[in-house]
C-alpha cells in the first residue's frame, strides 16, 4: 500500500528493500539519526573526505571527525552488539589524535557515544588511550551502565535468524540505555516520543497516526509475554554474531 509505504517512511530513518527475482536487499538510510536532539550538526553540508575504493574510483564520505561522531552514536544505539562495527572503530582510533576525535565529536552532538566507543575499543581491542582521558570518561556514572549494557549485548545469544536473544531484564536495560546515549531532557524526550510514535508492525500504519502510540501501548504486553518463547536460545555458549 503506497499510504503505508509513505507513513512508514516519514517515521524511519532506514527502510530494507527486497528484490524478489534478484535475491537482493538494499538498506536504504534517509537520516543519519532517528532523534533530532543527537549529531544535529551532520548532514548533506558537513565536510567531506574522499575515500579510494579501487585505482581509478573514490568515494566521498564524511570527514574524520563527523564520521567518527556518526559511527560512534550508531553503534552505541545497537549496544555495539555487532564486534566488526567496533573494530571499525578501534582501526579508525589506532592512528588518530584520539582526545581531539573525542572532544570533535562530542562538539558534534554524539553525546556518551564517544566516550563509550573509546572505552570499548580500549578494553576490548587494545587501543592506547590517554589515561587521564579515560579517567574523564570512566567518571560519568550513566556511562559505566552503558558499557556494562554493551557487553551483555556484545556477549547475547542469537536465534536461528540472527535477533539479538536478551532475557527481559536485560530488554529492559537496552530500552533504559536509549535514554543515556545524549545528556538532557530533549534528547530524552525525543526517544520517547520515537517509542510511542513510530508504527513498527503492518497493525500500526492500519491506524490513524493519533492512534499509533496507543496501538503501541496496547500490543506492548502481547510482545513482551511472546518474546521468550520466540527467542528461546538455540544452543548454550554461542556468542554474538560478528559478520
Amino acid at each position: 500500500d503506497p499510504v503505508h509505504i509513505r507513513r512508514y517512511l516519514a517515521a524511519h530513518k532506514e527502510s530494507e528493500w527486497y528484490h524478489d527475482d534478484r535475491a537482493t536487499v538494499v538498506e536504504l538510510h534517509t537520516e543519519l539519526g532517528d532523534n533530532r536532539a543527537a549529531i544535529t550538526s551532520i548532514g548533506l553540508g558537513s565536510p567531506r573526505m574522499l575515500v579510494e575504493l579501487m585505482p581509478g574510483t573514490s568515494l566521498a564520505t564524511l570527514a574524520p571527525a563527523p564520521l567518527f561522531a556518526y559511527l560512534v552514536f550508531h553503534g552505541a544505539k545497537h549496544l555495539w552488539a555487532r564486534l566488526k562495527w567496533l573494530a571499525d572503530v578501534a582501526a579508525l582510533l589506532h592512528d588518530a589524535d584520539i582526545e581531539t576525535l573525542y572532544r570533535e565529536a562530542v562538539a558534534l552532538g554524539a553525546g556518551r557515544s564517544p566516550g563509550l566507543a573509546i572505552v570499548l575499543a580500549h578494553e576490548l581491542f587494545g587501543i592506547a588511550v590517554p589515561q587521564a582521558l579515560l579517567e574523564e570518561i570512566r567518571r560519568d556514572r550513566a556511562t559505566r551502565r552503558l558499557v556494562r549494557f554493551c557487553y551483555t549485548a556484545i556477549m547475547a545469544d542469537e536465534d536461528a535468524e540472527g535477533r539479538l536473544m536478551r532475557p527481559m531484564r536485560e530488554l529492559i536495560a537496552f530500552e533504559r540505555a536509549q535514554l543515556w546515549l545524549v545528556p538532557g531532557l530533549a534528547y530524552r524526550w525525543g526517544a520517547v516520543r520515537s517509542l510511542l510514535s513510530r508504527p513498527n508492525a503492518v497493525a500500526h500504519l492500519q491506524v490513524p497516526n493519533w492512534a499509533v502510540p496507543a496501538a503501541i501501548l496496547i500490543g506492548m504486553p502481547l510482545r513482551l509475554l511472546r518474546r521468550p518463547a520466540r527467542l528461546r536460545p538455540q544452543s548454550a555458549g554461542k556468542t554474538a554474531k560478528t559478520q
